[in-house]
């Protein structure tokens, strides 16, 4: 079976010849439908081979010279623009976080003076409590108060390391609302 189709093969006419020149169609189809080829080469220096650059003069050539220097210039004034607008926005923006630091400084301040006062409160109404805590209550919110303060105390150092950061000013006020919070339910557990 396999030799069948290598007999058919070998028994072909190999050498066929069209029956016209097929040479000129290509031609035309390489020459783009017909039209010549323009030589690009020479368009710029030589103007009297060409016929298509025959009417343009070496001026003319060129009158796109003034147009790009033009806007290269405009270009240019542009980014000389908008740097500085980038400048302006930039100093804005330092403007505006420095007033955010001073506004957080005096909100914490005013969070820290609430918090004292409250701590105070607690202490003196602990003392003039009739009945005394037990020992492992008191040992229970004298750890508890210490955690409040070590967390507070990270919260200050972080905060004043990185003012920008907002969040650190936020977790400070959260941890002086929640011992807050405890103490205030301390307090009404007791009375």
């Amino acid at each position: 079976m396999n030799d069948q189709p290598k007999n058919t093969l070998q028994g072909l006419d190999w050498d066929i010849q069209p029956e016209r020149d097929l040479w000129a169609d290509i031609d035309s189809n390489i020459r783009f439908s017909g039209k010549p080829k323009r030589d690009f080469s020479s368009s710029f220096t030589d103007t009297n081979e060409n016929s298509d650059n025959a009417n343009l003069t070496p001026t003319t050539q060129r009158a796109w010279v003034p147009l790009t220097i033009a806007a290269c210039g405009v270009m240019a004034m542009v980014s000389i623009v908008m740097s500085g607008l980038s400048l302006q926005r930039t100093n804005q923006t330092y403007e505006l976080q420095a007033k955010m630091v001073a506004y957080q400084k005096n909100h914490i301040a005013l969070m820290e003076q609430q918090h004292k006062a409250v701590r105070a409160q607690f202490v003196s109404f602990i003392e003039n409590q009739t009945a005394p805590l037990n020992q492992q209550a008191a040992d229970e919110l004298r750890a508890t108060l210490a955690t409040f303060d070590a967390a507070s105390m990270q919260l200050k150092e972080a905060w004043i390391s990185q003012p920008t950061n907002t969040r650190y000013a936020t977790t400070l006020a959260e941890t002086y609302q929640q011992e807050a919070e405890l103490l205030n339910k301390i307090r009404a557990r007791s009375i």
